[in-house]
């Protein structure tokens, strides 16, 4: 169904206003507007809808020139690893990395007020999270552990791990991006226990690792990009993998997070966003008694996490 001209033509007189906002010098107050805006005109919208004739409004418009000043904005919407949500984007959320000297005054306040938002620092709060998680069961083992890490881009939650030598016997990381790859070995090179593997997660669909046995897996991003499906199967051989005692932890993005359709329109990054319910789902039907499964929410409510001990 196409979206009626009378919603358009609401979206482009407030993004008409949002970009005033902004060029007035009320960065924030626009920012934020163009949020509102956005989410109140779609909320009866079908995906489809958001992400064709809702995104191309959203670009054609000129508010479209301020925004992608922004920097993750920029980096989203050109991909220039040729895929969403690559470890340069991860790490501009980490603020690890931020502004370059070329980006404008505009683009540097914009990048503070989304780096900001309640939904980047869940990723902020994730990262510290695995890494604690890490630490309490090694403790609570009292030997070194085997980690597995899918998905692993810059595995920046390594670094949050205190004396890593003395809590880690082996931490397997997979990921398909080469370049992410060879950034982890750069930064942790000190570190023998690391593995790294090359390759795309249908290196695990093709059970490539079958009998190997880990204490500890996680995938920190993974999920938000898988269907039911796909993620119900990865679920069941990484269950496969896990030692008797060992701790799965798969991390997704909640449904109706504020900054989601700035994302699917300006960032042009799509996430399958999923509740309490659609978590359990996924391993219902899989040979997993209920009792070694456990749902929480991070401090923030903007990401539910699976975990599963066997």
């Amino acid at each position: 169904m196409l979206v009626m001209e009378e919603s358009k033509t609401e979206l482009n007189l407030s993004l008409n206003k949002s970009a005033q906002l902004i060029e007035n010098g009320l960065i924030k107050e626009g920012f934020k507007y163009t949020l509102d805006q956005l989410n109140e005109i779609t909320k009866e919208m079908s995906q489809e809808q958001i992400n064709t004739e809702i995104r191309e409004e959203c670009l054609n418009h000129p508010i479209a020139n301020l925004l992608l000043q922004e920097p993750m904005t920029k980096w989203s919407n050109k991909k220039p690893r040729g895929y969403s949500g690559d470890a340069i984007l991860i790490d501009y959320m980490y603020r690890l990395k931020s502004c370059d000297m070329q980006d404008s005054y505009l683009g540097r306040e914009l990048y503070g007020h989304l780096s900001c938002c309640e939904s980047v620092s869940a990723v902020r709060w994730r990262a510290n999270h695995i890494a604690n998680e890490i630490d309490t069961f090694q403790e609570k083992v009292g030997t070194k552990i085997d980690i597995f890490s899918v998905a692993s881009g810059h595995l920046r939650e390594l670094a949050y791990i205190s004396d890593a030598d003395h809590k880690i016997n082996r931490f397997l990381c997979l990921d398909q991006d080469e370049r992410s790859n060879n950034e982890v070995k750069s930064t942790y090179e000190n570190f023998q226990f690391l593995e790294i593997i090359d390759e795309s997660i249908n290196h695990i669909y093709k059970r490539k690792l079958e009998g190997q046995k880990f204490d500890f897996i996680y995938s920190s991003g993974l999920f938000d990009y898988l269907n039911d499906k796909l993620a119900s199967r990865m679920i069941e051989i990484l269950y496969e993998n896990l030692k008797e005692g060992g701790q799965l932890i798969i991390p997704n993005f909640k449904k109706g997070i504020e900054e989601k359709i700035y994302m699917d329109t300006f960032m042009k990054w799509n996430l399958i966003y999923r509740n309490e319910e659609d978590m359990l789902a996924l391993s219902s039907n899989l040979n997993i008694p209920d009792i070694q499964k456990e749902i929480y929410f991070d401090d923030l409510d903007k990401v539910v996490y699976l975990k599963i001990t066997k």
